[in-house]
């Protein structure tokens, strides 16, 4: 048994995951990932989580890859959805510079709309003496 935060009962989960790496070529592999979530607190009707993960490398050189990331997730019939990109050089453990952005989308009044978003800049160079 866990803890229904929302009620703050104790509840009954249930869950399920599954996943597939498909990789198409060396520089190149595709995670997918489903996952199904039931919650049955004391005395309350079933609740349902699912999410569904999708995640994009692709090392074009030894040096320079991009990531991307979408997942789904459906909580009683609402959606939400996150969406990430990264860009990465990174010339040697240490010495590295990324470049991202990342989009958080959820529902009000029956329309997804953009809730959250963030674009970002790193870069961090090891000095060894």
């Amino acid at each position: 048994k866990e803890l229904s935060y929302s009620l703050l009962l104790p509840a009954q989960t249930t869950s399920i995951s599954t996943g597939l790496i498909i990789r198409p070529t060396q520089a190149i592999w595709i995670d997918l990932t489903v996952f199904e979530q039931w919650l049955t607190p004391q005395n309350n009707s079933l609740e349902r989580a699912s999410s569904y993960y999708s995640k994009l490398n692709w090392q074009f050189t030894k040096t320079l890859g991009v990531r991307a990331i979408q997942q789904t997730t459906f909580s009683d019939g609402t959606p939400s959805i996150f969406a990430n990109v990264l860009l990465t050089w990174m010339k040697h453990p240490g010495t590295e510079a990324y470049l991202g952005a990342s989009w958080n989308f959820s529902e009000s009044n029956d329309k997804v709309s953009l809730s959250e978003q963030q674009i970002f800049l790193k870069y961090t160079h090891l000095f060894s003496l």
